[in-house]
């Protein structure tokens, strides 16, 4: 049997033993998964992590079913602008495969340069001297003096009549009276909004089939479905400000390059490319997205 007195001094000597071990224990897991517990612990969370910025668009590739007015809405820009740059004249024709610049600066003619090649065309034209004609002798008698003409100027018309041409006056007054109309019977369910919840038109409730029509004068200028969210779309082009569209039909009656008038039924109620039957309906100036409620009747 072990003595009595001798306990305690073992105990001491247990207890240095596996102090020594543990130390030895924590050193060689430190040691094994040190470094990937250092990363792990430098990581910053994930909502902190900065997300790379988006690569900005400078192009398009048309497609079959592509109209330059079509790629104008895809992209919120003036279709004038975008023939002006890549040099395309009405009737905006494009094709299948053909790349359309979005971004960039219309050319211009420098005016000097104009002017000289005006002037090297006037160097360039010949000259002739004119010859003086034998006359005869005439004496101070048989000379008369030379007649004075005056303008004709009918009885009936004033020399301050000099108003503009009759053409100009109307087209300027047409531009003026362009008249919008709401293009379906229906619920607005949406309004336009350019803060955080952003709709670039209003959404009208309405029956599926119901008809929808042209909120004013214009020409179809898209009919199809190859912009996305749109579903079925139409867009009209109202004189050369303004777009209108009509999106989620279910049925498209108008096709490309028809005029069509305030009114007319141009296509019927649906729910394509949305989760609800309505009809979506913008209008865009120049390219910028408008409020359609300050144009459509109270």
């Amino acid at each position: 049997m072990l003595n009595d007195k001798k306990l305690p001094n073992v105990y001491v000597y247990v207890k240095k033993v596996s102090l020594y071990v543990n130390a030895f224990l924590y050193i060689l897991l430190a040691f094994l998964c040190g470094p990937s517990c250092a990363s792990q612990s430098n990581k910053a969370p994930i909502s902190s992590v900065s997300q790379p910025a988006s690569a900005m668009i400078s192009h398009h590739v048309v497609a079959k079913g592509d109209t330059l007015y079509a790629i104008a809405w895809r992209y919120s820009l003036d279709y004038k602008h975008l023939s002006k740059i890549n040099k395309i004249t009405p009737p905006y024709a494009i094709k299948p495969g053909q790349v359309i610049q979005l971004a960039g600066v219309a050319p211009r003619v420098p005016y000097r340069v104009s002017q000289r090649k005006v002037r090297q065309v006037k160097a360039r034209a010949p000259t002739v001297a004119a010859q003086p004609k034998a006359t005869k002798s005439v004496t101070p008698a048989q000379a008369k003096p030379p007649l004075k003409i005056q303008p004709s100027i009918p009885k009936n018309r004033s020399k301050k009549s000099t108003s503009a041409p009759l053409a100009v006056k109307t087209s300027t007054v047409k531009s003026k009276s362009l008249v919008w109309s709401w293009p379906v019977k229906g619920k607005l369910v949406s309004s336009f909004s350019v803060g955080k919840g952003l709709n670039k038109g209003i959404d009208i409730a309405a029956k599926l089939g119901e008809s929808v029509r042209a909120a004013a004068d214009g020409q179809v200028v898209y009919a199809g479905s190859g912009l996305r969210g749109y579903g079925n779309l139409i867009i009209v082009k109202h004189q050369n400000s303004y777009l209108s569209a009509y999106a989620h039909n279910s049925l498209l009656l108008a096709k490309e390059g028809d005029d069509v008038t305030r009114g007319e039924k141009i296509a019927e109620v649906g729910g394509s490319g949305a989760a609800a039957v309505k009809l979506h309906f913008e209008i865009r100036r120049d390219g910028v997205p408008v409020d359609p409620l300050k144009y459509l009747p109270r």
